[in-house]
């Protein structure tokens, strides 16, 4: 089980990885989805680690966590977007346009915040 530390420093890794490849063309937008998703998705993770001392196992037993926990609970319906939003890139091949990528950057932005005060 990683510990709180490595899912912070693995979330900051995706952070960089996804303003990296925003440098370099559009073409990549469902990269800079996915990579800002797993960052939030380690935020949490560090989070319910802390709270818990426990790891996830899936997205499944994921969402239940912060769908239970009052401190998560707040962010589910923005985690729930960010995931829907990387799972269409992931499977449904989804090329994100200059304003859906910037909608992805304030749910990312919002996300990370909140999490950052409470982990």
């Amino acid at each position: 089980m990683p510990s709180k530390a490595k899912h912070l420093s693995q979330s900051i890794l995706n952070e960089d990885f996804a303003k990296e490849i925003e440098k370099l063309d559009n073409k990549y937008s469902g990269w800079i989805v996915v990579a800002h998703f797993y960052s939030i998705l380690h935020l949490v993770d560090a989070y319910i680690r802390n709270a818990y001392r426990y790891q996830p196992s899936d997205h499944y037993a994921r969402k239940s966590a912060i769908s239970r926990d009052s401190q998560l609970r707040t962010i589910y319906r923005d985690y729930r977007q960010l995931e829907t939003e990387s799972r269409e890139a992931r499977y449904k091949c989804h090329n994100f346009n200059k304003g859906e990528l910037k909608t992805i950057h304030n749910y990312h932005a919002t996300l990370k915040a909140y999490l950052m005060k409470i982990v």
